[in-house]
């Protein structure tokens, strides 16, 4: 065929369905009157029919409207029109003629595009971009024809068109929505297409989240060991859809399978919590594109029995020696956490209560033997125990705690005996075989065992340790086995024997003082007191200060109303007791002419025994009479300071000593008595005035061979006159008055006549 140059050619545009008219002029009409319509539909030259007057177009697809007949102006109809008229139409006599006259018209024929497909990759994931193509295609001919305009693309999303989208493709952002849109499109050329199937993106995703039905309170159950629990319903929102599987964490940290794979919703059916098997639960989702998991925090509740490690080794029971190491470990698990106490039986005693698991390392002591219990408590549960024994083996010595002490005080006496208990550690320790004891005698002691507050390592040594007189104090030691394991004192202890020389004097117009001589305090600290008579009681003026054995005390009464009589009394007393027999004297002051009374009472007094001598003197001689008296006070309380030993030291008593005799308090101690020297043996007896005795002392007057008159009373005690005249063959030439001793001319002291006595005499320091 030949090349067709259409821009040279009238154009007619129909549509399908339509009828048009085509008309063109050719040179000539064929003079064989036979006339032929080509039709060029193709790049080739397809079909022809004839034109004649009688059979004009066959089918009556075609109408020859040209008149006449053979006129040049060609004219003719086509009916009913499809794309398979459209094509370049032209006529003549021969095919020749055709293409050599030229001419023709071509009719185009605007078709409805094919309707379209969408194309593209319908899976995408969640965030990215799908991109569709609406694919169409012209059908408007002759397709030679290059004329036509491109093809217009409209799209829609759930039948509605898109705005400003008229492109071939349409690009989309992929939400998890998307899956529910549906997209189509629509070609346009002059006419519109048919709109295309719809389609549908499959947005791709994992599961972003999973949804455990009924939900926990904060993910989290709680329940005991061994309650049930469940079921639960497991689902996950996934594209394409997830496969589902429940599985529990073992303690250890591994997972293992509940159920099989399945589809959401998968169901966890009912489980027993065991907390040695599970500590949660959790549903795992995945597919192609994720995975996720959701869980299930088992709060199990649970107490375990104690558990007691003795170096190291699970057990209820140890023995072993002193000194070595001891390891103990109080194990108790639970949830909540339970509250932890160690306790030792042996004087209840807690040694560890709180949250937490107790550890002791230390080196074993006798002290550690006992019964324990490891106790657990918790509010679910309520508590539960382990005892456990341990037995620490030790050799006996004493317990060095507050319970020894190692002075003891004891009377002396046949039946006198000392019983000592001493506190003992050892285990075991069943018989007093190995005890002896070593002190100052021989005699023998008997040893007996006990155990003490009912702790197995804890015992008395009872010992009773004779004391039949005063050669049995001493230092004693308990053997066991030959070696030295305590020390004990046992030391004289017994109530304070009563004053010596209980006496008073006067000066300075009824200024009275009394004065006295500490005797034996028994061991233990002393104190006097003085009491005086009020009516039918004692009433205490004082308590006083012991100034040491063998040294002068003294009190000063103050001035005393002259003419009035005074009724005082002293008594020595220590921790035991006060002495038998308390010291009296009675004072009377007379008047304010310078005088001096002196009477002792009862047995140990002064000088004149139980009578009571007031010798009133002329003015003169007073002051004399008070310094003589002054003078044989020092003169005593020198000689019996010399003849007395030094004050006892105050021990404590030890615990656990008693003592048990049948002595009776001895209250007449022997008291060594000073016997004065007579200065002149011519004593006025008659002023000794017997009115004054004090109570019960008898005294008995008696003459010595040389007719010396002297006095001694119940006791033995010697009180001889003294004169205070100046012998004319004394030797001294000024005058002064020296009182000698009778035996021994011992000269005591001088004596200043121009002073007066002190208030009070000045204690002197203990000598031995």
């Amino acid at each position: 065929m030949k090349e067709l140059d259409l821009d040279q050619f009238t154009t007619i545009v129909s549509q399908e369905g339509k009828s048009r008219n085509i008309s063109w002029t050719v040179e000539y009409f064929p003079s064989s009157k036979v006339y032929y319509i080509y039709h060029v539909y193709s790049d080739q030259l397809s079909k022809k029919f004839q034109v004649t007057e009688t059979l004009r177009i066959p089918n009556k697809k075609y109408v020859y409207h040209t008149r006449p007949f053979d006129s040049v102006n060609i004219l003719f109809e086509v009916r009913n029109i499809t794309t398979e008229d459209a094509g370049y139409y032209v006529g003549g006599g021969s095919e020749e003629d055709v293409w050599s006259q030229g001419g023709g018209v071509v009719l185009v024929v605007s078709g409805k595009p094919e309707k379209p497909k969408i194309r593209g990759i319908l899976d995408v994931k969640v965030g990215y971009y799908a991109y569709l193509k609406c694919e169409s295609r012209s059908t408007s001919t002759p397709h030679y024809y290059k004329k036509f305009s491109p093809l217009l693309y409209f799209w829609f999303v759930n039948n509605t068109r898109v705005k400003r989208e008229e492109r071939e493709k349409y690009r989309i952002i992929v939400t998890k929505e998307v899956k529910y849109n549906r997209y189509s499109c629509q070609a346009k050329e002059t006419i519109e297409s048919e709109r295309s199937k719809e389609t549908r993106i499959n947005p791709l995703y994992g599961p972003e989240s999973i949804i455990i039905t009924p939900k926990p309170l904060n993910d989290t159950i709680t329940l005991k060991d061994g309650d049930p629990f469940g079921p639960y319903n497991c689902s996950a929102d996934c594209n394409p859809p997830c496969t589902l599987q429940w599985k529990y964490k073992h303690p250890s940290g591994d997972f293992a399978n509940v159920t099989s794979y399945g589809i959401s919703p998968l169901s966890l059916p009912k489980q027993i919590a065991e907390r040695t098997r599970m500590t949660l639960i959790r549903c795992v989702a995945s597919n192609s594109e994720g995975r996720k998991t959701d869980v299930i925090k088992l709060k199990i509740l649970y107490l375990l029995d104690p558990q007691v490690y003795i170096n190291e080794i699970l057990q209820n029971s140890s023995t072993l020696n002193e000194g070595n190491p001891l390891s103990l470990i109080c194990h108790i698990g639970g949830n909540p956490t339970p509250e932890v106490t160690l306790r030792k039986h042996t004087g209840n005693q807690i040694l560890w209560q709180k949250q937490l698991n107790y550890t002791l390392k230390t080196d074993a002591q006798c002290s550690d033997t006992s019964t324990y219990s490891c106790d657990g408590k918790s509010t679910e549960f309520g508590s539960r125990s382990q005892s456990f024994y341990i037995n620490v083996s030790c050799e006996p010595r004493l317990d060095n705690s507050n319970l020894f002490k190692s002075i003891c005080g004891s009377l002396s006496g046949p039946d006198v005996n000392v019983h000592v208990s001493l506190p003992f550690i050892a285990n075991p320790l069943t018989s007093s075989s190995g005890f002896t004891w070593s002190g100052p005698t021989s005699h023998s002691i008997s040893t007996k065992i006990s155990q003490r507050d009912n702790v197995i390592y804890k015992h008395w040594i009872n010992s009773t340790i004779p004391i039949p007189d005063r050669r049995s104090f001493g230092n004693y030691s308990l053997k066991y086995k030959r070696k030295v394991i305590a020390n004990i004192t046992i030391k004289a202890e017994d109530k304070p024997q009563p004053p010596l020389n209980f006496s008073w004097y006067s000066y300075d117009s009824g200024y009275i003082n009394l004065t006295w001589v500490s005797n034996f305090n028994g061991g233990p600290e002393q104190i006097f007191i003085l009491s005086m008579k009020e009516g039918p009681n004692w009433r205490v003026v004082k308590n006083l200060t012991d100034p040491g054995e063998g040294n002068m005390g003294y009190y000063d009464l103050g001035s005393l109303s002259p003419g009035h009589e005074y009724l005082y009394r002293l008594e020595s007393c220590n921790r035991i007791n006060c002495s038998f027999s308390p010291r009296k004297v009675k004072v009377k002051v007379q008047g304010v002419v310078a005088s001096f009374m002196l009477q002792t009472l009862p047995a140990s007094s002064f000088l004149f025994g139980n009578t009571t001598m007031i010798i009133v003197i002329g003015a003169s001689i007073a002051a004399f009479g008070l310094v003589v008296i002054l003078t044989l006070a020092m003169t005593m309380y020198c000689k019996t300071k010399k003849s007395t030993p030094k004050k006892r030291n105050t021990e404590e008593r030890l615990s656990g000593c008693k003592q048990t005799d049948k002595a009776t308090e001895q209250d007449n101690t022997p008291v060594e008595v000073v016997v004065y020297a007579a200065v002149d043996k011519a004593v006025l007896l008659k002023n000794r005035q017997e009115d004054d005795v004090a109570e019960s002392d008898t005294i008995k007057n008696k003459n010595d061979d040389n007719g010396t008159l002297y006095s001694e009373n119940q006791d033995g005690l010697v009180y001889i006159d003294v004169e205070f005249t100046k012998k004319p063959q004394s030797s001294d030439t000024n005058g002064r008055p020296v009182i000698h001793g009778e035996e021994e001319r011992t000269e005591y002291t001088f004596v200043d006549f121009s002073k007066k006595a002190p208030p009070k005499q000045e204690q002197q320091d203990n000598t031995t």
